[in-house]
């Protein structure tokens, strides 16, 4: 097994939470249309 492999498994079952998540800042985010 791949190093980086068991280095991830090791985080899944872990105790510390994994957090991940996905940010869109992009300005057309934000647009609402000018309603």
């Amino acid at each position: 097994m791949a190093p980086q492999r068991a280095l991830l498994i090791d985080r899944l079952a872990g105790e510390s939470p994994l957090v991940m998540g996905v940010l869109n800042i992009t300005p057309d985010s934000f647009s609402d249309g000018g309603l």
